[in-house]
């Protein structure tokens, strides 16, 4: 797959094994490897988290736990910036998202019903389908907001490496 494909995993095979052949297509990409490298980061803490006597089992040991899931999140939105121009996302609001991290200028709800036409005309959705996706956008900018935007800011926090294992297994899938 190429020179940049070179990683050496801290979660070996698992990493590997998340995705199916369709998304790696994707993740071939240039500029994409930080996405396996990010998902790579947050795999090996939560593993290092379950070993008896480790301290990032200690759920004492720290006030806050989003480092473990942190770069989980960086892989979820540099995904979304991969695949958006394939759905259709016009171009001034993908780099809107990635230079200023503003992914409400396609995900909040006074856009995302813009965005959401956009995508079912370029994918083609017939009518039962479009109901589920318009669902799943919703979801999405919720998700986004509640779960990446939350812990970033100080007004939350992961309070233990289960929870960050828990956040973590809702971003792969």
């Amino acid at each position: 797959m190429g020179k940049e494909w070179s990683h050496v995993s801290h979660a070996g095979s698992k990493i590997t094994k998340l995705f199916d052949q369709d998304v790696w297509i994707f993740l071939a990409q240039p500029g994409s490897l930080v996405i396996i490298k990010w998902l790579d980061d947050s795999l090996y803490l939560v593993e290092k988290s379950r070993f008896a006597g480790s301290p990032i089992n200690n759920s004492q040991l720290y006030y806050d736990y989003s480092f473990m899931v942190t770069p989980a999140f960086k892989a979820l939105e540099k995904w979304l910036l991969v695949i958006a121009p394939y759905l259709g996302i016009d171009k001034e609001r993908i780099e809107d998202a990635e230079n200023k991290g503003r992914f409400n200028s396609f995900l909040n709800d006074e856009e995302i019903e813009k965005v959401v036409k956009s995508i079912v005309k370029k994918l083609d959705l017939r009518a039962e389908k479009r109901k589920s996706f318009r669902s799943s956008m919703h979801a999405l900018g919720s998700y986004l907001k509640n779960l990446r935007h939350t812990p970033a800011h100080c007004t939350s926090i992961v309070e233990n490496a289960d929870k960050a294992e828990t956040m973590l297994r809702q971003i792969i899938g």
